[in-house]
């Protein structure tokens, strides 16, 4: 969902039409902050969204109450 936002706030995501290894590359190069041009509250989503172990089920309401908030 996070990528999601990206692309409807800024029309545009920075590795759109790259090769797997370009992508890779591009996107390890750009901090939260870059990416989501220092909205703070996309920030804190993805930050939590990427801490979350992928064995887990993502905290929704705590996801829910950053972006609502």
């Amino acid at each position: 969902m996070g990528y999601l936002a990206l692309l409807l706030f800024e029309m545009e995501i920075p590795w759109a039409g790259m090769n797997k290894e370009q992508t890779i590359r591009v996107r390890s190069s750009l901090t939260l902050q870059e990416l989501f041009n220092h909205n703070a509250k996309w920030i804190e989503y993805m930050a939590v969204v990427m801490k979350t172990p992928k064995n887990e089920r993502p905290d929704y309401k705590r996801l829910t109450d950053i972006i609502c908030s």
